[in-house]
This record gives C-alpha cells, sequence and structure tokens, in this order.
C-alpha cells in the first residue's frame, strides 16, 4: 500500500508510526473510522504508508438518524482506496454518561473483531489538539503525574499515529483535497466535558498562542522521563523488596518522591492503582519485580 508518495503530512504520520511502532511495520491493522476528518485523515495515512494489511472498521452506535449515512460514506471511501471494511452496528440507549459507554462498546466491537482478523493492532485518530484536551480535563479534575502522561503514541492494542498533527491539520488537509467529512453535533454540544474543555482551550489559546501545542508538548516530556523514573523505581523496589512485601523501615528511609512512587506500584499490583480519571497507571508495563504478591510489610528495627 506504499505507492503513493505522502505528502509532508502523511509523511509525518508515518514517522510517527515508524518511531513508536504505532502500529509496526508489515503489522496487521484494524482501523477505527467515524468519517470526520481525523479518523478520514488517518484511514489515508495508513493506505497510502503502512505496508502490512490495514481493515477499516466503521460503527453505527444507534444513536443519530445520520450515522448509517456516515458509515455508508465511510464504506464507498475506504473501498476506492482498496481496503477492505467492515461496518457494524450497536443499539445504544442514549442517556447519562452516552459518550463514554459509546466509547466502551466500540472498543470492545473492535477488539472482539480484531481478534477475529488476526489484526494485533487497532488504530485511531486521536490528535494532537486531543492530547491538549485530555490533558487539560485530567489537570483540571486533578491529576497526579500519571494522568498527565495523556495518551501514549501506542497503549497495547491502540496506535495513534496522529498524536503529532492537530485537529485543524486534519481538516485543512482532507478540505484540500475535497473530500466530505461528517460532522458528529454532539462535538458541538456543551452538555458534554470534552466540549467545554475544548471551549477552554480555544480560550487559552487567545491567551497564549500555541497553548494546545504546550500542553501535549508537556505530556510528551513526562512520557520521556517516564523510563528513567522506572528504572530508579526499580532500584528502590528491589532495595526494599523483602520476602514478598516491602520493608516499611526501608521504604521511609528512601526520599518522599519516591516513597510515592513505590505506593503507587503497590497498589498497581493489587489492582487498585490509577489516576482520578481512570488512566492506566504508569506501572502495568513494568509489574513489581521479584515480588509475585506484593504487600506492605512493616518490619521492625
Amino acid at each position: 500500500m506504499g505507492e503513493h508518495t505522502p505528502d509532508p503530512l502523511v509523511a509525518r504520520i508515518a514517522a510517527t508510526a515508524a518511531r513508536h511502532g504505532a502500529p509496526a511495520p508489515g503489522e496487521r491493522v484494524l482501523a477505527l473510522v467515524s468519517g470526520g476528518p481525523d479518523s478520514t485523515l488517518l484511514m489515508h495515512a495508513l493506505a497510502r504508508t503502512h505496508d502490512g494489511p490495514v481493515i477499516v472498521l466503521t460503527i453505527d452506535h444507534g444513536l443519530r438518524p445520520g450515522a448509517a449515512g456516515e458509515c455508508d460514506r465511510v464504506r464507498v471511501a475506504a473501498t476506492a482506496l482498496g481496503l477492505r471494511v467492515l461496518v457494524e452496528r450497536l443499539a445504544l440507549e442514549p442517556g447519562p454518561g452516552v459518550q463514554e459507554r459509546a466509547r466502551d462498546a466500540r472498543y470492545a466491537r473492535a477488539r472482539m473483531i480484531a481478534a477475529r482478523e488476526g489484526c494485533t493492532a487497532i488504530a485511531v485518530g486521536h490528535t494532537r489538539t486531543d492530547q491538549a484536551e485530555t490533558v487539560l480535563m485530567r489537570l483540571a479534575r486533578g491529576t497526579g503525574r500519571t494522568g498527565a502522561l495523556g495518551m501514549a503514541p501506542r497503549s497495547g492494542d491502540l496506535v495513534r499515529p496522529l498524536l503529532e498533527v492537530s485537529g485543524e491539520e486534519a481538516r485543512a488537509w482532507c478540505a484540500g483535497l475535497g473530500l466530505a467529512t461528517a460532522a458528529d453535533p454532539s462535538n458541538a454540544d456543551p452538555a458534554y466535558t470534552r466540549v467545554r474543555a475544548r471551549a477552554l482551550l480555544a480560550g487559552l489559546e487567545g491567551l497564549h498562542p500555541g497553548s494546545a501545542g504546550h500542553l501535549a508538548a508537556f505530556a510528551d516530556g513526562l512520557r520521556d522521563e517516564q523510563e528513567l523514573l522506572l528504572e530508579l523505581a526499580d532500584g528502590a523496589w528491589d532495595r526494599c523488596a523483602r520476602e514478598g512485601g516491602l520493608d516499611g523501615h526501608a521504604v521511609v528511609a528512601e526520599p518522599p518522591a519516591m516513597r510515592r512512587l513505590l505506593a503507587r506500584r503497590l497498589l498497581a499490583a493489587a489492582g487498585l492503582a490509577g489516576d482520578a480519571l481512570g488512566a492506566a497507571p504508569s506501572w502495568t508495563a513494568r509489574p513489581a519485580p521479584r515480588s509475585p504478591a506484593p504487600r506492605w510489610c512493616a518490619r521492625a528495627a
């Protein structure tokens, strides 16, 4: 699928994918495409640059009459790109938490289909603008370092090759090629938290131009530092580990920041960790070493 010479924006997306394995070369990918500008750009970028199989999945959640037509347009567009496309229909009910319920149902269906089709990556069209909104919402609600990491280019089976592209760039790219894209009216409904965060971010842009990029870069920097912190925490765990737990006196001897990191790791190992907004805990990628069932063990001097 790499027969086209990518334009600069598509080349940037391909470079992001290559740096982070999002997706990895040759990997079988299931791309979630709603028909909006972000996912439309995602579909075209994968079709032009990814050297492995790409299957498009578009989902009608059953919440809007126009969604069925949007799925049909995605099917036509994906077929024109030479991509196999699957259309799935859900039957969600409107009401409280509908966006979260829709997201959970969408990912659950995508993972079921990915398993069936042998896809090891599920590509989503999250952009740098989405990243800034996510970080802003988590900071406003109250979060620690884990939540401020934002979204990673790759989180398990989820890949986000558009994380270095803004939503404005995606819209301009689609418009420049004359591509028809869908507009979900819920994206303008202030009843939803993310829509209000988007308005707040626009206000910040008026105060400090480039605010969205700065917030996204803040998350990028924290993720870069994470590996160093993981190494330091590994060393502290080794110093404090005793017979399947941690020696309380040894932990107290560590600096306060390291004590917090060790406590987070204990919580993660017990399945209790997580950011205030439910972000994946930073320690899950590296389980507590040498302690299959860690627990807090205070020992007498």
